[in-house]
């Protein structure tokens, strides 16, 4: 199949280092979509569309959901912008692709423009978005939603909004998922196990706060454990009084990696907007051998308890916290056994497989 991926690049990731294939920072995860796909046999084109102003967009979004003008104007007076427009419009001539894969903030692609390949290629339109329409959506992502021919989500809460924006066809497919390539147990030098490893631990975001509190409240309620927060919210964390000793750095790509295989409990408390779960961490930790211990898990994705474990209070994640450090035989077995769910079934490559199976049906 003729697929013609459209995607941004991750603000975070720009200084990363770049995979020669995509032009994209080595671990953003289209990276690991062009693979799998590559690797499935179907022909894939991958256009970099990031237009540096989505994110202003999108803030204005959260207080306006049916009329965003500040879209309309961007477009207008961005040359950059309208040049894209051309150029993927080319590249779909040239190409003509079956199927055009989107992911989120897209609101350097106008809707016109996927009309226009829709129309004269017969292509169908998938969107892949791992947040919530009803606050993230970009206004082309809203507009366009009664005419993706697929939109696959990570939550199943998610859908329902996405039925309400006027989707015809909206399921959850965990869009995230692993690469055994790169997301794997590493070796670590006696160095690196003091530095990275530590009882509990924590990698992720906290701002917007609106959307992360719940980290913080629980965190909270740790600071008699051996715990290390790993986060590129430096200034947000060194201003609590109660958190900011656990301050340990930033970690993405390998380091990250490595962080969850040298900790004995890595938390993932997913943001408030996620409400059945399913983000990237609830794959990468166990890819890298780690013991993860998760506030929600889809019951099809892991057995709780046997390859993963989870809470749902400050209580329950106390007490569960205290058992697995004192059963490190049973928090290994578990840790073992969801790295080999995760290598089976959680895969980009099993991913994509799975989608172009809906689709094609």
């Amino acid at each position: 199949m003729k697929i013609l991926l459209l995607v941004p690049v991750h603000k975070k990731e720009k200084t990363a280092p770049v995979l020669w294939q995509t032009g994209l920072p080595y671990f953003q995860a289209h990276n690991f979509w062009y693979k799998a796909l590559t690797d499935l046999g179907h022909d894939v084109k991958l256009f970099i569309y990031s237009g540096g102003w989505e994110r202003a967009e999108n803030a204005f979004a959260k207080f306006n959901l049916e009329h965003n003008p500040l879209s309309s104007i961007l477009q207008t007076a961005l040359p950059s912008i309208r040049r894209k427009q051309k150029q993927i419009l080319a590249l779909a001539q040239q190409f003509k692709p079956q199927l055009v894969i989107l992911s989120g903030n897209t609101n350097s692609i106008f809707p016109q423009t996927l009309f226009k390949i829709k129309k004269l290629y017969k292509s169908k339109l998938v969107l892949l978005n791992g947040v919530a329409p009803v606050v993230f959506a970009t206004s082309t992502e809203r507009k366009m939603a009664p005419f993706f021919d697929y939109i696959f989500t990570n939550d199943l809460y998610h859908t329902f909004d996405w039925q309400m924006l006027g989707a015809k066809n909206a399921q959850m497919l965990p869009i995230s998922a692993i690469d055994p390539d790169v997301h794997k147990k590493y070796k670590l030098t006696e160095t690196e196990k003091k530095n990275l490893g530590s009882d509990v631990s924590f990698v992720g975001r906290f701002n917007p706060s609106l959307f992360y509190q719940n980290r913080i409240d629980y965190l909270e309620n740790l600071t008699d454990f051996n715990l290390k927060i790993w986060t590129d919210d430096k200034d947000l964390i060194l201003s609590h009084p109660r958190l900011k000793k656990f301050f340990a750095g930033s970690a993405n790509g390998e380091k990250m990696l490595k962080i969850f295989s040298a900790s004995k409990i890595n938390l993932n408390i997913h943001a408030n907007f996620m409400l059945y779960g399913g983000n990237l961490r609830t794959f990468e930790i166990p890819s890298a051998g780690g013991f993860e211990l998760v506030d929600k898990v889809d019951k099809n994705w892991f057995l709780g308890g046997k390859e993963i474990a989870s809470f749902n209070s400050v209580k329950a994640l106390r007490e569960k916290i205290k058992y697995y450090l004192s059963h490190p035989s049973e928090r290994q077995s578990i840790a073992s056994a969801g790295n080999q769910r995760v290598k089976k079934e959680h895969t980009y490559k099993y991913r994509f497989s799975e989608l172009i199976n809906i689709i094609s049906r």
